[in-house]
């Protein structure tokens, strides 16, 4: 067996493989075996036809295809075991390239690998992380927040004012045509709050139940929509009921709702709760900052389409994932940015890149600084998950496989080398 081995751009490798025809010859007879499984030859059990008569009945090419795929099954594994010391990523792309009768058998395998990862300086950048305080007013929003979860609201039938919701029926024109998707019936509104551009709410100060409005307003320049940004428009909004809101005031009433005494601990506790998230958030920013730094430092191949096409449908699946959490529709948001499935997969490359490369420095300093996990701390991760998810026997089924182990393991290892990064990178 002849084997060449070229490396191709893009972190690809090509092996051509030749078999003597005599080698391949061995293989006839499974192909013959495996095509007449199909077949119906009176005299002959399927599976069973010899060699001769089949050829006859279905011709040469046909076996010696079945032939081919036979041993390439049977071979190719082991030739990329032995030819190729890199890590290969996905499924191998196998072609044939000769298959004539009585001569050798030719086929070529292309496989993408993980680029070459050359590391420059990866500690002491020290790093100074400035803590973000909270501040009142978010706490603020927080509680107005929980306000509006308990608020009364009651029917009214006088004039509507600041904090009143309104259910309108919405007509929006542009140049006196109706603006496509501009229709909306049973829409909520709150006054003193911005609803699709700024200002709608205040032309409906003063308006009644079974009151029409029609007046103007002027989308801002920066709006999601382009074909209404900065444009001046007509609005038709037909009102259907006036709700007077009742919020609820903060006192200790109002915080035992949630469990706690007063509302000094409210307070305590949001601003706590706050403070953790600006923490997490100021910890993110901080390791993607020095794994730029890290990958700046750093000597990368060219990166395998693989990859970059893998992490540019992660991307996709996690905004409409995002969008679908928020109640919205992928397609809706894709027509609101007028933009295609295809043109945001070329807009997140950039950026999958960026991800890419960050994982693949990770991985290295994981080989080079020989960091390692005990198998022990990934089943007591596992067993406070069955003690968590005890009566949910289709979870438990799930975290207990090989597969969900395995996973759960490469996240930890990759958690504790994203804490030792840190721990080398930044200031005490």
């Amino acid at each position: 067996m002849k084997i060449e081995k070229k490396e191709l751009e893009k972190s690809q490798i090509e092996i051509k493989v030749q078999v003597p025809a005599v080698d391949f010859a061995l293989y006839f007879e499974k192909g013959a075996a495996e095509v007449s499984k199909d077949m119906r030859v009176e005299g002959f059990r399927p599976g069973k036809v010899p060699y001769d008569i089949l050829k006859s009945k279905v011709g040469e090419m046909i076996i010696l295809e079945a032939a081919a795929r036979i041993l390439i099954s049977k071979t190719v594994d082991q030739i990329i075991h032995d030819n190729v010391s890199q890590q290969v990523i996905g499924q191998p792309q196998i072609a044939l390239t000769k298959l004539v009768p009585n001569d050798d058998l030719e086929y070529k395998v292309v496989m993408d690998i993980l680029p070459e990862i050359k590391l420059g300086e990866y500690k002491n950048f020290e790093f100074a992380v400035k803590k973000d305080e909270v501040k009142d007013e978010e706490v603020e929003k927080v509680v107005d927040q929980l306000r509006e979860a308990q608020v009364k609201e009651i029917a009214v039938d006088i004039p509507a004012k600041e904090g009143d919701k309104l259910i309108c029926d919405f007509k929006i024109f542009l140049d006196k045509v109706p603006v496509d998707g501009g229709n909306a019936k049973g829409v909520a509104i709150i006054l003193g709050k911005d609803y699709i551009v700024p200002g709608v709410d205040k032309k409906l100060i003063g308006i009644k139940k079974g009151e029409t409005r029609n007046f103007e307003i002027t989308y801002p320049t920066d709006h999601f929509q382009k074909n209404l940004a900065g444009k001046n428009t007509e609005f038709e909004v037909q009102v259907s009921e006036v709700f007077e809101r009742q919020l609820p005031e903060v006192n200790d009433e109002f915080v035992q709702n949630f469990g706690l005494k007063n509302k000094e601990e409210l307070y305590h506790n949001i601003k706590d709760s706050l403070g953790r998230e600006k923490d997490a958030k100021t910890e993110q920013k901080t390791e993607l900052e020095i794994l730029e730094k890290i990958v700046a430092n750093s000597e990368i191949g060219e990166l395998p389409e693989t990859l970059l096409k893998n992490e540019t449908d992660l991307m996709l699946k996690e905004l409409e994932h995002s969008l679908l959490h928020q109640g919205a529709k992928f397609d809706d948001y894709l027509s609101s940015i007028g933009k295609t499935r295809e043109q945001l997969i070329v807009e997140f490359r950039p950026d999958a890149e960026k991800r890419i490369k960050s994982a693949l420095v990770i991985r290295q300093i994981i080989l080079d600084e020989k960091i390692d996990l005990d198998d022990k701390i990934v089943d007591e991760e596992i067993k406070k998950m069955q003690e968590t998810y005890k009566d949910r026997p289709e979870i438990i089924s799930r975290i207990t496989t090989h597969e969900y182990k395995h996973g759960l393991a490469n996240q930890m290892l990759h958690q504790k080398a994203i804490d030792q990064i840190r721990e080398w990178n930044v200031k005490k």
